[in-house]
């Protein structure tokens, strides 16, 4: 109990009384107290009760414990003492929560290391959980820098040696399967390569028309090219591979193209069947024989300019006579033919072997001869 007032005069005790520190009445304003001599005492006060002190300690109290309003003290606090969001990281100093400091169904281990605080959405609590148990994080081996992490879906995943990605560029080493379209270098709309099944497409965003390089295989000195045409040919052309082995040939290409790879056109022959109207096609043989046995008119089909074709008839010994009739052209265009003879004439004598050859300058015009075996 302190010293009483009691029959004290107030000049020999005013240093020990406390007072606001402008010496006017209280009011909604804090004002600091200090003693008679006017030391503050960290202590404010005003009329609407709030009392702000620098340091508030409570008898008793020590540094673990939490001060309530009503006086009492404790050493930990339920979540409905904060509300939702009220802490954040700005107010949490680092390492600032312990586990001690958490309400926990258990307790992390004393001196072990990665332990994950779980949350559990119907308690609405945090848990410790060891890391290398499932519910608690996945637990990752073969680790390596940039490697693609995948999960077994329990927990557990692994780092891929055989995968990376850096953040700009993706490594494979192995196979890629796509079950669907795989685009690269573009969009595949204005740009880019696409594949996919049975068709590649590659489009172009520059101003050069799309292309393929072949390299060689001593240290890719060299490079083919198979290269679109411009955009100013308008083509949409379909080219379709040999079904033999063999080399393309190009226009570039010299003392290349042989015998072998020239077309029946050029190279092969054919019987024609006697008839009053035969039909010599073009394009299936370079020679054509015929033996008669009606006089006959040809007519000829798939004609191109410059074509030039041999036929043998051999006479019938009937007075038969041979006449050249109508020319067709490859676009199936058909008139009636314009023969400029140069020589000779047909002879049906049995057995006889007459020589005609003709040249057709144009897909209506043709100039020919007859010849035989000089006796």
């Amino acid at each position: 109990m302190g010293t009483s007032l009691s029959g004290v005069k107030i000049k020999d005790t005013y240093q020990g009384l406390i007072k606001t520190t402008d010496n006017a009445a209280a009011s909604s304003t804090s004002k600091q107290l200090t003693d008679g001599l006017g030391n503050d005492l960290g202590i404010e006060v005003n009329t609407s009760g709030e009392l702000k002190a620098t340091t508030l300690v409570k008898s008793g109290g020590t540094s673990s414990q939490i001060l309530l309003a009503d006086g009492t003290v404790a050493t930990t606090l339920s979540s409905s003492f904060l509300a939702a969001d009220s802490v954040g990281n700005t107010q949490l100093a680092d390492a600032s929560v312990k586990a001690a400091e958490l309400s926990t169904t258990n307790t992390a281990g004393s001196s072990v290391d990665n332990y994950i605080l779980s949350y559990d959405h119907a308690s609405g609590g945090f848990t410790w959980v060891v890391a290398n148990t499932p519910d608690g994080g996945l637990i990752v081996s073969n680790e390596g820098d940039n490697r693609v992490i995948t999960s077994s879906g329990t927990g557990t995943g692994n780092a891929e040696t055989n995968l990376t990605f850096t953040g700009s560029a993706l490594s494979v080493t192995g196979t890629v399967t796509s079950s669907g379209t795989l685009i690269a270098g573009g969009d595949g709309s204005s740009g880019g390569v696409t594949v996919a099944d049975g068709q590649i497409d590659i489009r172009t965003s520059g101003s050069d028309p799309a292309q393929i390089k072949f390299y060689c295989e001593s240290s890719n000195a060299h490079a083919q090219t198979l290269k679109a045409q411009a955009h100013t040919v308008g083509s949409n052309a379909v080219l379709t591979l040999p079904s033999a082995t063999g080399t393309l040939v190009g226009t570039g290409d010299t003392n290349s193209v042989t015998g072998t790879m020239l077309g029946a056109e050029f190279t092969a022959s054919a019987a024609l069947s006697s008839g009053t109207s035969v039909a010599v096609d073009t394009n299936t043989a370079d020679v054509f024989t015929l033996t008669l046995g009606h006089s006959a008119t040809l007519n000829f089909t798939n004609v191109a300019i410059g074509d030039f074709k041999t036929i043998i008839i051999t006479g019938g010994g009937g007075s038969y006579g041979v006449t050249l009739g109508s020319i067709t052209d490859t676009s199936s265009t058909t008139v009636t033919g314009s023969y400029n003879k140069i020589s000779g004439t047909y002879s049906d004598t049995t057995d006889v072997k007459n020589l005609l050859q003709i040249k057709f300058i144009s897909t209506t015009e043709a100039w020919y001869s007859y010849s035989q075996i000089s006796s």
